[in-house]
């Protein structure tokens, strides 16, 4: 495999992490209207109906399709120079050199 895109793995299993543990935490502390919490968050997994959840897994995919420009594989998704984890993407202008 191209260093690169096991880069670029790291890099995005990575964030998808951070934000799986804050959503795992906020289902402690708020709960919608139309759903009710169970016992354990893990439980709450169990109650959202299947649709809802096929909605997550195919919103998933749109995002790492676009967010890539459709190239997918190890071959093309550098072709263009950009460094593994850089998706354009910096609201707050964390990723700039101080310099």
């Amino acid at each position: 495999f191209d260093l690169r895109w096991l880069r670029e793995a790291e890099l995005k299993h990575g964030r998808v992490c951070m934000l799986g543990v804050v959503g795992f935490l906020a289902q402690e502390f708020v709960t919608l209207p139309q759903f009710e919490n169970g016992a354990t968050p893990l439980d709450d997994f169990f109650v959202v109906p299947a649709p809802g959840l096929w909605q997550v897994f195919f919103t998933i995919g749109a995002v790492e399709a676009f967010s890539n420009n459709f190239k997918l594989t190890p071959g093309d998704m550098f072709a263009d120079g950009r460094a593994p984890g850089d998706l354009g993407f910096d609201p707050l202008g964390c990723g700039k050199n101080p310099d």
